[in-house]
């Protein structure tokens, strides 16, 4: 009787936590600061952040120190394109955002005519510097070569310290090494 309410207290919880987000951060954000060939800040330039799988379009204009910020975006593939007056069209992208992603980018822009555009296709990795966190994505063939015994995660929850799951060895008397 004991070891079925445990059973279920276990089960329990773990459906519970499976169906709590239990904080987890499920969007990401990029932002970044404007600036010109002399890495002078550029007020007021138009960047617009287009998902390249669903065509959502999100647009800021640029602080008086040239930063931007995009918050609560869903993982894909996005273009960032920036325009100012008197620059060059500058089109960033693909860039891939994963979830719980801080991703900074500083579009340099040069000085021409509204007509000229610059597309940067490959970009070097992005780098956080706004956070000192450690992430890392983990894909369903990982997860599915984690070692559970017969793919059950209920015995998992039942092992703590001390507690032994496997019930062929039983102490015999006299016997010191039980544990």
């Amino acid at each position: 009787m004991r070891w079925t309410s445990s059973f279920l207290l276990v089960c329990l919880m773990e459906w519970w936590l499976a169906l709590s987000p239990a904080g987890a951060q499920v969007t990401g954000s990029i932002n970044g600061t404007v600036v010109d060939a002399s890495q002078s800040a550029i007020a007021g330039a138009a960047v617009a952040l287009t998902n390249t799988q669903t065509g959502e379009a999100r647009h800021v204009l640029s602080s008086y120190q040239g930063y931007f910020n995009f918050t609560d975006l869903a993982r894909g593939e996005y273009t960032i394109k920036v325009t100012a007056s008197g620059f060059r069209e500058l089109v960033i992208g693909p860039v891939l955002l994963t979830v719980g992603q801080q991703m900074t980018v500083h579009p340099a822009l040069d000085v021409g005519s509204v007509r000229d555009i610059v597309e940067v296709s490959a970009s070097p990795p992005p780098v956080t510097t706004s956070t000192s966190s450690v992430s890392q994505l983990v894909d369903s063939r990982r997860i599915e070569q984690l070692p559970l015994n017969g793919r059950k995660c209920a015995p998992t929850g039942l092992a703590g310290p001390r507690r032994h799951l496997c019930r062929e060895r039983r102490p015999v008397w006299g016997d010191t090494n039980h544990l």
